[in-house]
């Protein structure tokens, strides 16, 4: 509708395979079973760039809504709250210098 590009959408997304705080910037990759991811890959018609931001998997067999839906513990607050800093700095250079500049920052440190 809008005209963007395709190459200039970045997909923002939990994942409950990373563990808590883990972020990961990729160009191509599936959608790993996550079902919101799976929709925007449907409706994009392109698996598209993704930032995944892990949350880990710390919940009972058959929890995992309650889980992902939840707060996450008092003690990973402080680790959460610089890893959202992290991912805040990462969509900014993602939308002046590109996904190519970008990944290599990031994925150096």
């Amino acid at each position: 509708k809008n005209k963007i590009k395709k190459e200039e959408l970045l997909i923002i997304t939990d994942d409950l395979s990373l563990p808590l705080g883990t972020l990961r910037l990729r160009k191509k990759g599936s959608s790993g079973g996550h079902n919101g991811l799976k929709d925007i890959e449907c409706v994009l018609d392109s698996n598209g760039i993704k930032l995944k931001f892990g949350i880990g998997n710390d919940y009972n067999r058959g929890q995992q809504v309650r889980y992902v839906l939840g707060n996450f513990l008092e003690e990973d607050q402080l680790l959460l709250s610089n890893k959202i800093q992290n991912s805040i700095t990462i969509i900014q250079a993602f939308t002046t210098l590109g996904i190519d500049k970008v990944m290599t920052e990031f994925n150096r440190k």
